[in-house]
C-alpha cells in the first residue's frame, strides 16, 4: 500500500494539524513542547506515543466477477508522519512577541495571549450580552475608582494595558505606581490583567530583588510584572536599577547556577504600594506615572456588608473569560500609536513627591556643602570622599554599593567638581558656590545662611580688601597694603641697601602671609600643602633675593 494514500487521508491531515503544535523535530531530532520549554524525544518514545492513534485507509478493489470489495490499510500515526516529507521541522527556537518577524525555520516560543485564544459563544442571546456588559461596566469602574476619577489617568491606564497587547514587542518606557491603603483592589487589577495575558508570561513578587538583584530568572519572557508592597529603603537603594529595567531595550537575565543570557525586554512594571514613600522619583522623570488610589470603597467608608459585596461581585467579574474577551476588544479600540502618556497631567501626590525627592548624593553633597559654607573650595581625596558617603549611607540604613569610579563620574559630570593628582593620590577640588547653585537648580536644595555667617563673611571681606599685595615685575616693585597704609619698597640691589627698611618691609609682608594663611586654612583641609605652596609661589620669588 502506498503511503502517499495516507498522507493525503482526511483522519491523518486533521491529526497532523493538531499534533505538530506540540511535537515536531528540532535539528533532525524529534521535540516536544510542554507549553513552558522543549522537550528533545527519542524515535521509540515517539513511536510508543502514537500506536494508538491510527490511520485507517480503505481501498476498494473489484474482482473478475465484477464484485467489489474493500480492503482496510492500518498504521500508526507515527507510521505515516515519520514517513511524511512535509513534516513539520525547525532549525532554532526563539521568543519573540512580535509574531510576524518568526521565519518558517523558527519555533517560537510564545504563542499568543490567553485572551486572543478565547472564543465567545452565544453572542446573539440578549440576556448573557447584557451580563457581560454589567462585568465590563464593573472593571472599568473599579479602574476609575483606583485612578481616584481622574479620567485622564483612566485613558493612560488603559492605553498601557491596549499598547501591550498591540505591540508587545515594544516597551513603552513608563511603569504605573499605585499607591493607597491597604484594601482597594489593585492586587484584583492585576489578576485581572494576568488571566487575560497567562500566568507564562507575568508575575507577581513582593520583593525588588526579584527584577533587579543578581539572579532575575523570573523577568525573562514576561510582559508584565507587578512588585508587590514596594518597600521604600529598597527602592530608594536600588533607584537606578529600576530606571534601567524600565527602560532597557535589552536585559540579562541569569538564573542560579546558569550562565547570564542578554535579550530583549518586553516587560511592562507595575509597582503596588501602602505608603506614600516607596517610590523613589526624581525631579520631572516621567518613567514612574504615580497614581493615589481612591479609598472610597475600604471597610471603614463604606461599612462590612457593601464592602463584601463589592468585591465578590468584582472577584466574579476578573474570572469571567467573557468579561475578559469584552474588555480585550475594548482595549483594541484604543489608537495606542497617536496617544501621548508626557501629555498627561501628573497626579498631585506625583507632583509633592517630586518636590521632596531628592537622590541621597544630592543630599550628602548638600551637607558637605553647608558644613563647609565659609569656604570657597573644597579640597579632599576620592578615597575620603567615598568612606564620607558610604558613613553617610549607613547612617540612614541605606546600603550603598556603588564603586569609587561611578561616584567620580558622577561628581565629575554632574556637579562639576574638578580631579586632580596631589603627591601622587588623586583629590577632589569643589567650588562651594558652584555645587550651590546646581543643588538649588536641579534639586532645590538651598544652602541655608545664619546671621552668624554673614557677620564671619562681613569681616573676612574687610580683612581682604584691608590686606592685599601684588607684583610689579617691570618696575621691579612690591606693593603692600594693610591696617589701611600702603607701602613701597624697591627690589634690593645691594648689600648697602638700608637694613632698617628691608626688616620694615619683611615685617609687614609677614603679617600679610599670616593672615592670608589664615584664609588659606579655611579655604581647605589640608593646610600644609596649602601654605608650601603659598609660600613657594608668594615669599621665595621675593625673599630669597633679599639679602639681609
Amino acid at each position: 500500500m502506498s503511503i502517499q494514500a495516507f498522507l493525503k487521508n482526511k483522519q491523518y491531515t486533521d491529526l497532523k494539524e493538531k499534533y505538530e503544535k506540540e511535537y515536531f523535530k528540532l535539528h533532525g531530532d524529534y521535540a516536544w513542547y510542554d507549553g513552558n520549554k522543549i522537550v528533545k524525544k527519542s524515535v521509540s518514545s515517539i513511536a510508543e506515543y502514537f500506536k494508538n492513534r491510527k490511520i485507517t485507509v480503505n481501498v476498494e478493489k473489484e474482482d473478475e466477477n465484477g464484485e467489489i470489495t474493500v480492503k482496510k490499510f492500518v498504521k500508526s500515526f507515527y507510521q505515516v508522519w515519520s514517513e511524511d516529507p512535509k513534516m513539520k521541522e525547525y532549525k532554532e527556537v526563539v521568543f519573540n512577541y512580535d509574531k510576524s518577524k518568526t521565519k518558517e525555520y523558527q519555533f517560537n516560543l510564545f504563542k499568543g495571549f490567553d485572551v486572543e485564544r478565547y472564543e465567545m459563544v452565544n453572542t446573539t442571546d440578549n440576556n448573557k450580552l447584557h451580563v457581560i456588559k454589567d462585568g465590563l461596566n464593573v472593571i472599568n469602574e473599579h479602574i476609575k475608582i483606583l485612578c481616584n476619577h481622574n479620567m485622564d489617568h483612566v485613558k493612560l491606564v488603559k492605553w498601557f494595558f491596549a499598547h501591550m497587547f498591540k505591540h508587545p514587542e515594544t516597551l513603552p518606557s513608563l511603569c504605573l505606581v499605585l499607591i493607597s491603603k491597604e484594601g482597594v483592589g489593585k492586587d484584583l487589577l492585576y489578576e485581572f490583567i494576568e488571566n487575560m495575558v497567562g500566568e507564562a508570561y507575568t508575575f507577581n513578587v513582593d520583593k525588588l530583588e526579584g527584577i533587579v538583584g543578581k539572579f532575575n530568572s523570573i523577568f525573562g519572557g514576561k510582559i508584565l510584572g507587578v512588585v508587590n508592597e514596594t518597600d521604600p529603603i529598597d527602592s530608594q537603594m536600588r533607584r537606578d536599577n529600576i530606571k534601567y529595567v524600565v527602560t532597557a531595550k535589552k536585559v540579562e537575565i541569569e538564573g542560579k547556577h546558569k550562565d547570564p543570557v542578554k535579550t530583549d525586554n518586553c516587560c511592562r512594571l507595575m509597582f503596588f504600594a501602602n505608603r506614600l514613600t516607596a517610590f523613589p522619583i526624581e525631579n520631572g522623570s516621567r518613567r514612574p506615572f504615580i497614581i493615589y488610589c481612591s479609598e472610597e470603597k475600604l471597610v471603614a467608608n463604606i461599612g462590612a456588608d457593601a464592602n463584601k459585596k463589592y468585591f465578590d461581585r468584582l472577584l466574579e467579574v476578573i474570572n469571567d473569560k467573557d468579561v475578559q474577551k469584552a474588555f480585550y476588544n475594548e482595549l483594541m479600540e484604543i489608537d495606542v500609536d497617536n496617544f501621548n502618556f508626557r501629555e498627561i497631567d501628573k497626579s498631585n501626590l506625583h507632583k509633592q513627591l517630586e518636590e521632596v525627592a531628592k537622590p541621597p548624593l544630592a543630599e550628602f553633597m548638600g551637607e558637605l556643602i553647608y558644613d563647609n559654607r565659609n569656604k570657597k573650595v573644597i579640597s579632599m581625596y576620592t578615597v575620603e570622599m567615598l568612606e564620607k558617603y558610604t558613613e553617610y549611607m549607613k547612617k540612614r540604613n541605606m546600603r550603598y554599593e556603588c564603586s569609587q569610579k561611578s561616584l567620580n563620574v558622577e561628581l565629575l559630570h554632574t556637579y562639576k567638581i574638578v580631579k586632580y593628582e596631589s603627591n601622587g593620590r588623586p583629590r577632589f577640588k569643589i567650588d562651594v558656590e558652584t555645587v550651590k547653585k546646581i543643588l538649588e537648580k536641579e534639586y532645590k536644595i538651598k544652602i541655608a545662611e545664619n546671621e552668624e555667617d554673614k557677620q564671619e563673611d562681613k569681616q573676612e571681606n574687610e580683612e581682604e580688601k584691608n590686606c592685599c599685595m601684588f607684583i610689579d615685575k617691570n618696575d621691579k616693585a612690591v606693593y603692600v597694603r594693610a591696617d589701611e597704609y600702603k607701602i613701597m619698597t624697591d627690589l634690593v640691589k645691594s648689600k648697602d641697601e638700608d637694613i632698617y627698611e628691608q626688616a620694615k618691609y619683611i615685617k609687614e609682608l609677614e603679617k600679610y602671609i599670616y593672615k592670608l594663611e589664615h584664609k588659606i586654612e579655611r579655604m581647605c583641609e589640608d593646610r600644609e600643602e596649602e601654605r608650601e605652596y603659598m609660600e613657594k609661589e608668594i615669599t621665595s620669588d621675593l625673599l630669597k633675593k633679599q639679602t639681609l
